[in-house]
């Protein structure tokens, strides 16, 4: 009879013993459930803020979608550009039939343009090319004072205060703020690009003027 109740005493047990180890696997898995799906969640709401961050970011630009660029003088490959230089004055003027450009050593600068990039916004640039660079040497000297980052991408200056000194920029009459300059080359050639802070859009500039003195 004793051994009897060991035995049942025995199952007893094993019966409880099983239940809660049961109920402990059953909780865990709950607390893991729970815990993926705050994870989930989490990452979908940090998914979610990072379209909307980036969404804006490409909405601040400067409200321009795409870029776009403006080239303002054909060089005369004719013209006289002997004579040694420091300088120069560029004008341009918007008309029904295209650009009308003028002005001083003109002729002695390629690639003159204005545009704008997604990245860094609008700039005015151009290159001083091998067939002129004995005459600009002089005007090269003066430009690579005013270079706040060179070509390899080094930062020379911590500011563009010296080619807002030395060089003006208008657009439309208004002078515009010259917020870096960089610099680059390539085969036989040297080229400069004055970064600008405005907001002025493609089609309401009719009028460009830059002076280097």
């Amino acid at each position: 009879m004793k051994r009897v109740f060991i035995l049942l005493f025995l199952v007893c047990l094993t019966v409880s013993l099983l239940s809660a180890c049961n109920t402990k696997d059953t909780i865990q898995s709950d607390v893991r459930e729970d815990i993926g799906e705050s994870v989930v969640s989490k990452q979908e709401e940090i998914f979610d803020v990072g379209e909307v961050t980036e969404e804006q970011e490409e909405s601040e630009i400067d409200g321009y979608s795409e870029s776009w660029m403006i080239d303002l003088h054909k060089t005369d490959y004719e013209g006289d550009l002997l004579q040694p230089i420091d300088s120069f004055t560029l004008n341009w003027q918007k008309t029904s039939d295209g650009w009308i450009s003028d002005g001083e050593n003109i002729d002695y600068l390629d690639y003159i343009r204005l545009y704008y990039d997604l990245q860094e916004g609008v700039s005015f640039s151009f290159s001083l090319y091998q067939r002129t660079l004995p005459q600009t040497e002089a005007l090269n000297n003066y430009l690579n004072q005013m270079v706040t980052i060179n070509y390899e991408g080094e930062v020379l200056l911590e500011n563009a205060d010296k080619a807002n000194e030395c060089i003006k920029i208008y657009i439309n009459d208004q002078e515009q703020k010259i917020v870096k300059v960089s610099q680059g080359k390539g085969n036989g050639h040297i080229d400069y690009k004055f970064h600008i802070d405005t907001k002025s859009a493609k089609e309401d500039i009719t009028k460009i003027s830059v002076i280097c003195k």
